[in-house]
């Protein structure tokens, strides 16, 4: 009794290359008919997600 019967884990990341040759900070922000603006718009961030399972 007490020990773990299984345990896994999983990392996962998001957003970490711009894969456009897009010189702007994000190239799906700031449509405004044609013109395409980036003026006070963030990219979004890039993180790291850790997940870890135990069973008993």
């Amino acid at each position: 009794m007490g020990g773990a019967g299984s345990l896994s884990a999983t990392l996962s990341a998001r957003n970490l290359k711009l894969w456009t040759d897009y010189s702007g900070s994000d190239p799906e922000t700031g449509y405004g008919g044609d013109v395409r603006s980036d003026f006070q718009s963030q990219p979004p961030p890039t993180y790291f997600t850790l997940r870890v399972n135990l069973g008993f």
